[in-house]
């Protein structure tokens, strides 16, 4: 599952402390120059190429498009035979619809300059 850059370094540098674990500041390192070097680290080492059972696709998708992400997925497991009708009543599409295009919310203008760097730097990995 990928996930807008973007969307990405701001829920990081929001939810800095889980159970008292910096992951915000993992995710993130020293800054946006990093985030960045780890994400395309991490993505130049995990492709579909690397492995016929591996699917790829977007959070966003998901999201937005949610039937056709679960028929995709579907086509993709099958002849598995798997109940979706149990993941969409344990998958809250309203909760997680507000974790996608965060950076265009305007709470974070105060990451305006790391977002435009991250679209400069990563602009295929950014979602619309």
């Amino acid at each position: 599952m990928d996930r807008d850059p973007r969307d990405i370094y701001i829920s990081a540098s929001n939810a800095r402390t889980v159970n008292g674990v910096d992951v915000g500041g993992a995710v993130i390192g020293g800054g946006v120059e990093i985030f960045i070097d780890r994400f395309l680290t991490y993505r130049n080492n995990v492709s579909v190429e690397s492995s016929p059972k591996l699917m790829r696709t977007n959070f966003e998708n998901l999201i937005l498009k949610f039937a056709d992400e679960i028929e995709k997925l579907s086509a993709f497991l099958l002849p598995l035979k798997i109940d979706f009708s149990v993941a969409r009543s344990n998958f809250n599409l309203e909760k997680s619809s507000k974790n996608i295009r965060q950076w265009l919310h305007p709470n974070y203008k105060k990451f305006q300059n790391d977002i435009k760097f991250i679209e400069d730097r990563l602009p295929g990995y950014c979602y619309i």
